[in-house]
């Protein structure tokens, strides 16, 4: 058997091309299965670069005083500190000037915040800033027609300081994310406002060893110092809860394709060889033998293919980390464990698949006599399909799953697994039900033509009906990914996703004044307002303190509906009416798992002069200000300056006029306006790494659905070559030949392609609720760039085969005869 097992691995003959089919097969579900299970850390790593990109730097915590004042520089153990005096001022002489600016020391400033491709020179910060130059972002710069070398004043407190503004680069992240920042040396601000050089608003502190003393003593004064990580734990993994569910979707779909593909080819591989097992069988080899012979070829092929696809994927996870995210070290990031993992089950699904596709063939033909194996065409019979006469009631069956699958996310989580299994299960029966009456039904039809020759061979011939059903699954899956990159990016990468506003409005010098409200109504353009409270309260809990925003508000439910989007889950038996009529807060998830709060629970909140307890009335998965946000009810008027509005919610027809009315009205105050369609540009902008991960993993699947559909058709040529010699016996011509593989590519080409958006249609709703049970609450986006991004995977997979069919047709007249033999 050895011997024999050897013959069959080694054989160079045309037909063994199917192993390196199958071997090719095994090494892109290998690289794609690999890629899939390492994607996550990638990924996670891929959002805290975002984070850090944008808003931390290399900063590992951020401390600030607890009452929002001055407070004095610390010393730091076992690591480095940047010392950020941060205030709001303005530029002197010009409207629409309220800037943020930072005094700090640049060189300390450049190694938490400068760090971020610095190979890039476009998007790399001045190597130094002179003690009378101030960073100025392009924003500022083009808003206020400021250029490198511009004098400027900027009035802070009543005080002038003048300055020569340096241009900061306009592609970097951090410099778009912080828009109206301006950065200088301390010096100039304490000597400008004579305040003592010791005195900061904001530390980072970066480099911190694991055994510093630093934070421990920082959390010992919880009165004076508020200490927050820098990359919040509980934000990183609501949003990995996200994408840890759609990578397993992911997973789910490509193992499909890699079932469907290699059980394919194995059995077709197993069944041409027929009389080699019935001449094996009449020479006395043992049925257990035989089907050990076959097994330890899928075992040669799943190992060598597997052990290539993980070097590959690994290989292209590291150029991922560091091309793609920009990580200097990858192999930093590389979660050991995670990769032992994945390469033991990457092993494990590729091996077990690949066995069963051998194996499972064997031994439907060592049922047969030896007589039957070695004298009939066995192999023609065992790819026959035909229907049951109960086989209707699989797609009655979808019907009421589908029907059911709107009320789904009324049901449990155990109800919802064994509702998505069935409707798998049955789809997959539906669809092989109603192809197998078409095909049934196109073999009955007669004619002539090379279309309904080709429509025929499509019904009948096994490798066709194989490329089919793998085009459609491939159709479906590479429209899902595409439907859910869409749905995740509109979803997850912008904060602001949620916003149903315009703008908003916000003043950082008091409240309101009638008068400015009812110009901000009465301003062109604007068609509805909401008034609110914003500033910061404290968490008391036994265990931890932690400073977070608050929006003050008297009717949830106009907020929710008109303004910003909370999707609230409210407390059993709770009116929202009565939200304003005693202490109630509503807490974002992320909060809430942080601490452990449920629906109905009390948390003490502390405005920075009183504490109060509230009763916590609903949850929002909202991720407004990165989780750390809180909404309360206006009852008391003590509590967080109940009394005062400091916000404005605006909807409006045209935000560039609108911003123009806003110079105008808030010209002598301390505010800052924002226009949520620019935020959320940033926020896509910003987001780059996540939808170049997307995009990248898009491609992936893309090239494994093509090599398998590749590989189907190639297998049919090969499969075929004495089909192809009987036309040409017949009296056919190449080009007759050519027009009826083009037409049979065209067909499954366009049936998969309609199929796999059907089938996208069917389950768009039940997915949906699934999603939004597993705490995904995403709508699926059906865009037509994802229809269209799927028809040019299609073409090009119809291209790539017209290419094959034109070089794998031709047989030269003095085979035709060796050819017919056979």
């Amino acid at each position: 058997m050895k011997k024999i097992l050897q013959v069959l691995l080694k054989n160079k003959r045309a037909k063994d091309y199917k192993l390196l089919l199958c071997r090719i097969t095994v090494v892109v579900t290998s690289l794609t299965l690999f890629t899939a299970l390492n994607a996550l850390p990638l990924l996670e790593e891929s959002i805290k670069q975002d984070l850090r990109q944008t808003t931390v730097g290399e900063a590992n915590y951020i401390v600030t005083h607890s009452a929002n004042e001055l407070f004095n520089k610390f010393a730091v153990d076992k690591g480095k500190k940047l010392d950020v005096l941060s205030l709001n001022a303005s530029i002197a002489g010009q409207k629409n000037t309220k800037i943020n600016v930072w005094g700090t020391e640049y060189s300390t400033f450049l190694e938490v915040f400068g760090n971020t491709y610095t190979e890039r020179g476009e998007v790399s910060f001045p190597t130094a800033l002179k003690d009378n130059e101030v960073l100025v972002s392009p924003k500022i710069g083009e808003r206020l027609n400021i250029s490198d070398g511009s004098k400027i004043d900027i009035e802070l407190f009543g005080q002038k300081l003048s300055a020569t503004a340096v241009i900061a680069p306009k592609d970097n992240y951090f410099v778009k994310a912080n828009e109206n920042l301006v950065v200088c040396n301390p010096g100039i601000l304490y000597d400008t406002l004579k305040i003592s050089p010791e005195s900061i608003t904001l530390c980072f502190l970066y480099d911190i060893q694991k055994d510093s003393n630093t934070i421990k003593k920082l959390e010992e004064n919880k009165d004076t110092f508020y200490i927050k990580d820098a990359i919040d734990p509980e934000y990183i993994s609501s949003n990995m809860a996200t994408y840890y569910g759609i990578d397993f979707m992911i997973f789910i779909f490509i193992l499909l394709i890699a079932i469907d593909i290699l059980k394919s080819t194995g059995l077709i591989y197993v069944t041409e060889r027929s009389k080699f097992i019935g001449t094996l069988r009449s020479n006395g080899a043992e049925k257990k033998n035989i089907v050990s012979l076959f097994s330890r070829i899928g075992l040669n092929i799943s190992l060598t293919g597997c052990i290539l696809g993980m070097c590959i994927g690994l290989a292209l996870v590291i150029l991922f980390a560091k091309f793609g995210i920009g990580i200097p070290n990858p192999f930093v990031v590389i979660d050991i464990v995670f990769l032992i993992v994945s390469i033991i089950i990457t092993l494990g699904v590729t091996v077990l698949i690949s066995r069963i596709s051998f194996v499972k063939p064997v031994k439907q033909l060592l049922k047969k006599s030896d007589r039957s194996l070695i004298l009939e065409d066995v192999s023609k019979s065992m790819q026959q399909e035909s229907n049951s006469k109960y086989a209707l009631i699989y797609p009655t069956l979808l019907v009421l799953l589908f029907i059911l699958g709107f009320w789904i996310s009324n049901w449990g989580v155990a109800v919802v697994l064994l509702y998505s299994v069935a409707l798998v299960f049955v789809l997959l029966k539906s669809v092989k039900v109603i192809f197998t009456a078409f095909k049934n039904r196109i073999k009955e039809k007669t004619g002539k033509g090379l279309l309904r020759i080709s429509s025929k061979n499509v019904g009948t011939n096994i490798y066709l009906r194989k490329t089919l059903k793998l085009t459609a699954t491939i159709s479906l899956f590479i429209t899902i990914v595409g439907v859910l990159i869409f749905s995740v990016l509109s979803a997850m990468t912008s904060f602001y996703k949620d916003y149903r506003s315009d703008a908003f409005v916000r003043l950082d010098d008091g409240t309101f004044k009638k008068e400015e409200l009812a110009a901000i109504s009465s301003a062109p353009g604007v068609t509805d307002t909401f008034t609110y409270y914003s500033g910061k309260v404290t968490i008391i809990n036994s265990d931890e303190k932690r400073q977070v925003s608050v929006i003050g508000i008297d009717d949830p439910e106009t907020y929710d509906k008109n303004f910003f989007n909370l999707k609230l889950t409210w407390l059993d038996g709770f009116e929202p009416a009565m939200f304003n009529k005693s202490e109630n807060v509503i807490m974002s998830k992320i909060i809430c798992n942080r601490f452990g709060f449920k629906l109905g629970d009390k948390v003490k909140l502390n405005d920075g002069k009183i504490d109060k307890n509230f009763t916590i009335v609903a949850m929002t998965p909202s991720l407004q200000e990165l989780g750390d946000m809180v909404y309360i009810s206006r009852h008391d008027s003590d509590f967080c300056e109940g009394s005062i509005l400091n916000g404005v919610y605006i909807k409006c027809k045209d935000t560039e006029s609108l911003e123009k009315s806003v110079e105008d009205i808030f010209y002598n105050r301390n505010y800052r306006y924002k226009d949520v369609s620019q935020m959320k540009e940033n926020d896509i902008t910003n987001g780059m790494q996540i939808i170049i991960f997307f995009l990248s993993f898009a491609a992936l699947v893309g090239m494994a659905s093509i090599t398998g559909i590749y590989s189907n058709y190639k297998l049919s040529y090969i499969m075929r070559k004495k089909e192809f010699a009987i036309f040409y016996s017949n009296g056919y011509s190449r080009q007759h030949i050519l027009r009826m593989l083009i037409s049979e590519i065209a067909i499954i080409s366009t049936l998969g392609y309609l199929a796999g958006i059907l089938i996208l249609w069917i389950v768009k709703k039940p997915l949906e609720n699934l999603m939004e049970l597993v705490e995904l609450p995403i709508k699926l986006s059906m865009k037509a760039e994802v229809f269209l991004a799927m028809l040019l995977v299609v073409i090009a997979m119809m291209l790539i085969n017209i290419v094959l069919a034109c070089k794998t047709s031709r047989i030269s007249r003095d085979k035709i005869i060796e050819e017919l033999k056979k």
